[in-house]
This record gives structure tokens, sequence and C-alpha cells, in this order.
């Protein structure tokens, strides 16, 4: 679900009755409140913990589906779209850090590039699925509640994860 914002926020915005120039200020924002997360949460989690820092990330994508999912205003869009590209950003940063702390620095590069090439085919389906949804009911809705389900189950699953273990085997 991660890829569908940035494809279908234009096409959810003309659907709200906004113009395609305020849709596509949505990609804008989300553009520049993903730059703030990365250069932010990283130096943040350096001091909370990066496991907290990646608790706060998804709980901004719940954050942002909801409001994407709920929108009837450009406010709103504006709003999911910040919360977005915030965990969007801080997600890159954290998550190949977060890998290094889980199982040493030796194979994290090898391990980020597995995980991150898996989301990458992965992440190809949501952005269609998310198409079929909208042509076959005439709405984002579906496709916004899957993003609300598969988020919270993320941010279940991760919560759920033991800590890192505090000197990781290299």
């Amino acid at each position: 679900t991660v890829p569908v914002p940035f494809v279908h926020i234009v096409a959810y915005a003309r659907d709200l009755g906004f113009s395609p120039t305020q849709g596509a200020l949505a990609v804008s924002v989300m553009g520049f409140c993903a730059f703030a997360g990365s250069l932010s949460l990283g130096p943040l989690s350096d001091r909370i913990g990066r496991k907290q820092g990646l608790v706060i990330s998804l709980i901004l994508q719940v954050v942002a589906f909801l409001l994407f999912f709920s929108a009837q205003s450009l406010g709103q869009v504006y709003s999911g779209a910040a919360a977005f590209g915030f965990f969007y950003g801080s997600m890159a940063t954290l998550f190949p850090a977060l890998i290094g702390d889980y199982f040493g620095r030796l194979h994290a590069g090898a391990i980020a590039g597995f995980l991150f090439a898996g989301a990458g085919i992965l992440g190809a389906w949501g952005p269609m699925i998310a198409g079929y949804l909208r042509d076959t009911s005439g709405s984002y809705h579906a496709a916004f509640a899957s993003g609300i389900v598969t988020s919270v189950v993320a941010l279940g699953l991760f919560i759920c994860t033991p800590k890192p273990p505090s000197s990781p085997s290299h």
C-alpha cells in the first residue's frame, strides 16, 4: 500500500472535486515532508531509539491513510500527504539503520537490498489494485481502508518485535 498515495493522489483529489494542479501540490507536499522526515527522525532516533522512531513513523502512516480515507477538504488531503511524506522519508532513513541494529553491519546492506527489492516488487501491485478498486467501486475508500488495515497490522507486528540486541554480532 505504500506506493498508492504517490500514484493515485492526483486522481483522488480530482474525485473529491479539486483540480489536477491542487492534487499535484499534494505530491509536492509528500516530497517536502519526506525530506523533512528523513532529516529529522534519524537524529531523533539516535536519542529515543530507532525502534521508537519507527513506531512514530508507522503511526504517521496510519494517520495518513485515515486522513485520505475520510478526506472531504483539500486541507485533509494535504494533511494526509504531509503525514504520509514524513512517514515515507523517515522510514527510508530508519529502516536500514534498524536492520543494522538487529542483524549487525556485516550483512546489513545485503539484507536491506533484499527487503527493499521485495518491497518494490510487491509494491508494484498496490497501485494496480487501488486503481481496480477505484474503477469497480467508483471510490478510493476500499483502497484507503486496506491501507489503514495493513498499516495497523504492520504497526502491531513491529511493536511486538523484541528490541534489537544491545550489541549485535558483526
